[in-house]
């Protein structure tokens, strides 16, 4: 259940599961793990494959395989992490996300950070504690990212955190 381990990038930011698909996103989460080269853990391998051949989409079953705790999800977002670029973070709000790092308001003397745009002008990136990522709305063409198969017409393109 190993695919070669491809390297990612900053271009793979954005959106990977949008929240509308459910508890589904927890396999789905799983099958992006093995396509960027994870290895199923043994103690979940005959219970993945029994749920990817003969449950796929089954609740229950699921439930069962992933159990109370999340751990099976875990160990496979685990591994996204391991993998992602430096300075970005995978993370679970609403959907499946590959963000840049959140910025401390302490970081900056209690405030939000303060980037300069290409003029020199002084932009405020609120930190995650004053504007969460929430999504971002447009056309589905307008937020299609080919390295991350998104296609839904929620998403996060991350202009909610310092870049």
């Amino acid at each position: 259940m190993t695919q070669d381990v491809r390297e990612m990038t900053a271009a793979d930011a954005g959106t990977w599961l949008d929240g509308w698909h459910g508890w589904t996103n927890g396999y789905r989460a799983v099958e992006r793990a093995i396509e960027w080269g994870w290895t199923v853990p043994e103690e979940y391998a005959d219970g993945w494959r029994d749920f990817r051949d003969n449950h796929h989409g089954d609740h229950d079953v699921w439930a069962e395989l992933n159990g109370d705790d999340g751990a099976f999800v875990d160990k496979a977002t685990d591994y996204l992490q391991e993998i992602a670029p430096e300075n970005y973070v995978f993370r679970w709000d609403d959907g499946l996300a590959l963000i840049t790092v959140w910025q401390d308001c302490a970081a900056d003397g209690g405030g939000c950070d303060v980037d300069m745009d290409s003029n020199g002008r002084e932009i405020v990136k609120p930190c995650r504690e004053h504007n969460p990522c929430e999504g971002h709305t447009g056309e589905d063409a307008d937020l299609v990212n080919p390295n991350v198969g998104m296609d839904e017409t929620t998403y996060c393109d991350g202009s909610c955190v310092k870049r």
